[in-house]
């Protein structure tokens, strides 16, 4: 499905307004994995009789079942998913001049309507901050052009 360019740029700006809340879902599911997977400690050894390797945990058997476990996996991945996204978005962000880090950072990450934004960037028109806007998306629609094809 091929979407319109102001399609992708709400997908983009969904992105961007819930950049905080993926690093809260990232840290929560780190939590959780946490819980399910409990610390393993693996060895090496290579001796007279040949090399082993083997888990040094009371729990084992345990964490090795779990391990395979499909919400394991599926913690694993949704982790990997955030990853992608906080990443690309600080990334991208990193390569905006100073004003359009401010436009991004009143605007989405702090959720401030567009007025709020044009006195806080000191700007006397709306054009100005739509201008801003404008030269954001279109770096963006390049730069987190990835993000359009997660879920």
């Amino acid at each position: 499905m091929i979407l319109s360019r102001e399609a992708k740029e709400r997908v983009i700006e969904n992105f961007l307004g819930n950049f905080h809340t993926y690093k809260i879902g990232l840290k929560n599911c780190q939590r959780q994995l946490d819980y399910i997977m409990p610390s393993l400690t693996a060895r090496y050894d290579s001796g007279d009789g040949g090399s082993s390797f083997y888990i040094s945990n009371n729990t084992e058997r345990v964490a090795l079942d779990r391990l395979t476990s499909k919400k394991a996996l599926d913690l694993l991945e949704e982790i990997e998913q955030y990853k992608v996204i906080i990443d690309s978005i600080e990334e991208a962000v990193r390569e905006l001049n100073e004003q359009q880090k401010k436009f991004v950072h009143y605007r989405y990450f702090l959720g401030q309507k567009i007025y709020e934004v044009k006195e806080h960037l000191f700007l006397a028109e709306n054009k100005g901050v739509y201008r801003i806007r404008r030269q954001v998306l279109d770096k963006f629609l390049i730069s987190l052009n990835n993000l359009l094809n997660l879920k």
